[in-house]
């Protein structure tokens, strides 16, 4: 398991950059965390709720609100990249590591199937063939979810599918942040999420020569092929006693020495 590197979320609106706190709140009224100023904007607009998955917007009576270009609602999970509107008044969110996070390249297995599927960039997911991972079943959505890797986490977004996404058994809204060994399920399908180290032979995307391991730098479990290193030359002979190595031949010098020496004296005996 992966440590879980701290994310810093901060709103940018109007050239600002204003860090996200937990139950943060945005309007009009000067009683608010980040006031918005407009007359479109409502004195208590809409809150934002912090948690270990990341920050859920929610808005606050019936105010103007969109995500993304669509109307919000219901309180719904936020990523790296969305896109707020109150009223008239655009803000985008933005997340960042302090240090940066280490690289790590991420898998997502599915049942039965090795090797797990490298999380490079966004990663779609649905019935529909042109997804990145097709599920052929009739409960999961053309367009059920997407993976989008961002701050060094990975964050699964459902796509207001029919029957839902899951993740660790609870349905979501909007995207949540998965961490390593997280099972996230669309609908029925479940999947589960793990981290592999990247080292200095492995890149962020896994392609490395080495790739996949594990977050511990062991061998990865799934991997079909694991690799064995075997010594191309047998060991050399030992110096000291003149023993040949294992594989090689017993007739050495010395042991033709040896040889030949015991025969002189059995034949000296022999003559007495």
């Amino acid at each position: 398991m992966t440590e879980h590197a701290p994310i810093e979320f901060r709103l940018v609106v109007d050239g600002r950059s204003v860090p996200v706190t937990p139950g943060m709140t945005l309007g009009r009224h000067l009683d608010n965390d980040l006031i918005v100023a407009g007359e479109d904007i409502a004195d208590h607009h809409l809150r934002i709720d912090l948690s270990m998955r990341g920050p859920v917007a929610v808005p606050l009576g019936r105010t103007d609100c969109h995500l993304n270009g669509a109307p919000l609602e219901l309180p719904t999970g936020l990523k790296p990249g969305d896109r707020l509107q109150l009223g008239q008044t655009r803000m985008e969110l933005e997340a960042r590591t302090d240090p940066p996070a280490a690289p790590v390249a991420w898998y997502l297995y599915r049942p039965g199937e090795d090797p797990g599927l490298p999380v490079r960039d966004v990663l779609r997911i649905g019935r529909d063939p042109a997804n990145d991972l097709q599920i052929s079943d009739p409960h999961v959505s053309r367009r059920h979810a997407q993976l989008h890797p961002s701050a060094g986490a990975v964050w699964v977004l459902d796509l207001e599918s029919a029957n839902g996404t899951f993740v660790d058994g609870e349905r979501i809204r909007g995207a949540r942040r998965l961490f390593d060994g997280d099972e996230v399920r669309f609908d029925r399908f479940a999947c589960r999420l793990l981290a592999h180290q990247a080292d200095d032979g492995t890149s962020v995307d896994g392609s490395g020569p080495d790739a996949p391991r594990d977050a511990a730098g062991l061998p990865n479990p799934f991997d079909p092929q694991p690799k064995h290193t075997q010594s191309k030359d047998p060991p050399a002979a030992d110096p000291e006693s003149g023993r040949p190595g294992p594989g090689r031949g017993l007739l050495t010098p010395a042991w033709i020495a040896l040889l030949l020496g015991g025969a002189a004296c059995a034949a000296l005996l022999v003559a007495l």
